[in-house]
């Protein structure tokens, strides 16, 4: 029951989107995964983690929702990783508790540590995939980026902040931060050729309007994965932000209650939605 009522509310979200049908690529496109306990290394930032706001969070974040619906849908598998922090007590009964979100990480300090030392917002570590061999790596990364420049205009508290960009400035915004995601994504593909990215849109910022990045990032990482896909990548879109968001009276709007009163985190209903749409862009590859 819990699952029809969600995937109902998430189809609704998306109807919204007229190129929804290009957020999933048919299985044909990518081949099948053989049959097997598929290895998921989640790796992102604190939405990966499963922040709430400052100071709280939604245990196992998308998680725990992610590991229900792979269970419902019949598909084996490990979540890996380095971290096991804001633990939900079921994941941690069945050995799921294993993560790489970082909370405060922007790509640049998550393409640190891939294959190499890291040290930011008070962590010390790295060399990721010295100790994971995934079959499928779940990105969800960006937000830390996007929400520097934008977070006196929405009014978001967060100890990181840069100057406002002009819109003569956010093209080119966009596209380093999308050509800093690329190099993340290739070396991911360069050190694990066998492994399938699942690539997501981010989560949009603040509470009712969108903002003013989100959308362009969204639009730059569906022609990232069309790109790598067509130079023979194994990846796999997962389109997060078109969940998250409605046209209302021709402006671009978020889908209420996905969002928390931070305006970056998603609520727990947020990241249910967000689990959703990983499970069936995983159901495409390893069904």
């Amino acid at each position: 029951m819990r699952r029809a009522r969600l995937a109902a509310t998430v189809l609704a979200a998306l109807a919204t989107w007229v190129g929804t049908a290009m957020a999933i690529p048919h299985a044909a496109d990518q081949g099948r995964v053989p049959t097997h306990v598929f290895r998921v290394w989640p790796l992102g930032d604190s939405i990966t983690n499963g922040t709430l706001e400052p100071n709280k969070g939604v245990g196992g974040g998308y998680r725990g929702f992610l590991d229900a619906d792979l269970q419902a849908a019949g598909i084996s598998h490990q979540f890996v990783g380095s971290m096991s922090t804001n633990p939900l007590p079921t994941l941690q009964a069945r050995g799921q508790q294993r993560h790489e979100g970082h909370p405060g990480f922007r790509v640049a300090d998550i393409a640190a540590g891939i294959n190499g030392p890291v040290v930011a917002r008070g962590y010390h570590g790295g060399w990721w995939l010295r100790h994971v061999d995934p079959d499928l790596v779940l990105i969800h990364l960006g937000t830390n980026d996007m929400v520097r420049p934008l977070a006196r205009q929405l009014g978001i508290k967060t100890a990181y902040t840069s100057p406002a960009l002009t819109a003569k400035e956010r093209g080119p915004f966009i596209a380093r931060l999308t050509g800093s995601l690329q190099a993340l994504v290739e070396q991911v593909h360069s050190q694990r050729p066998r492994a399938i990215v699942v690539l997501a849109t981010v989560t949009p910022l603040g509470h009712d309007v969108c903002d003013v990045l989100s959308p362009l990032y969204a639009d730059a990482v569906r022609h990232l994965v069309l790109r790598e896909r067509a130079a023979g990548m194994r990846i796999v879109l997962a389109d997060i932000w078109s969940a998250f968001t409605a046209r209302t009276n021709g402006k671009c709007t978020l889908v209420p209650d996905l969002m928390a009163d931070d305006g970056v985190h998603p609520t727990s209903r947020g990241y249910a939605v967000m689990a959703h749409v990983f499970e069936l862009a995983i159901a495409q590859v390893a069904g």
